[in-house]
């Protein structure tokens, strides 16, 4: 199991059945700064039931003809530096190459920065700020008319932030107020290429359902979400 910052695109998922990897991990520790380097193999041959609901979410069609002899392979940095006593900030760089996803290779760039605070910072103040960007593309061999390449591609980008308050108290009652906002893509014909463009934010392996509750499991990639909760 792998929990990189607070889970937001890389956890364990375990409100559900847990979630695991296969491959190589890195760690690397020095004073305040934290680096994690990883290689996951997510299957050897691409059979990987719900999978193909993720191209599908986005384009609002499914996929088929997914091939065994292929596979998905993920790669990833992460760092975390500490700060100002219970000040962090993190910056990370996520690959994705999964060959043959029906007809297409699905390729995937996803940077981000997170910066928080740990336990109670000031006067029982917390605070936890993370926003990524995301670049996709499906490279199909097949081309048009022309002779071009057929590949789809698109940019997407997520915000999750969460601010909270600690009263002085022996319960330590708490009062949280939550944020995410995911894009998508509400024209798919607009953009330079209207055979090409597709704009759209892949969720990863994030604990999401901590942030959204039961629409976590709706696959669609733009999302606005509140929340708020009080804990004693």
């Amino acid at each position: 199991k792998m929990e990189l910052g607070s889970g937001l695109l890389v956890g364990d998922d375990d409100w559900y059945d847990g979630l695991a990897f296969d491959g190589l991990r890195a760690d690397w520790a020095h004073d305040n700064v934290d680096l994690t380097m990883f290689w996951y193999k997510l299957n050897e041959g691409f059979g990987m039931a719900g999978y193909g609901k993720i191209l599908g979410a986005l384009t609002g069609g499914g996929m088929s003809g997914i091939a065994d002899e292929d596979d998905g392979n993920f790669w990833g940095v992460y760092s975390d530096w500490k700060f100002h006593d219970k000040l962090g900030f993190d910056a990370y760089l996520f690959y994705m190459l999964c060959n043959h996803m029906g007809p297409t290779n699905w390729e995937s760039w996803t940077p981000g920065v997170r910066f928080y605070s740990e336990e109670s910072f000031g006067s029982g103040w917390n605070f936890d700020l993370e926003l990524a960007y995301q670049n996709n593309t499906w490279q199909d061999s097949a081309t048009d008319s022309d002779g071009d390449p057929t590949d789809l591609g698109g940019t997407g980008w997520m915000f999750d932030g969460r601010v909270s308050y600690t009263f002085n108290h022996d319960y330590e009652p708490t009062l949280q107020f939550g944020f995410t906002y995911i894009t998508g893509d509400d024209d798919l014909v607009d953009g330079d290429d209207p055979d090409t463009d597709l704009d759209g934010f892949w969720r990863m392996f994030g604990e999401s359902h901590n942030r959204w509750g039961n629409a976590d499991m709706l696959y669609s990639s733009a999302l606005g979400n509140y929340n708020y909760d009080y804990t004693s």
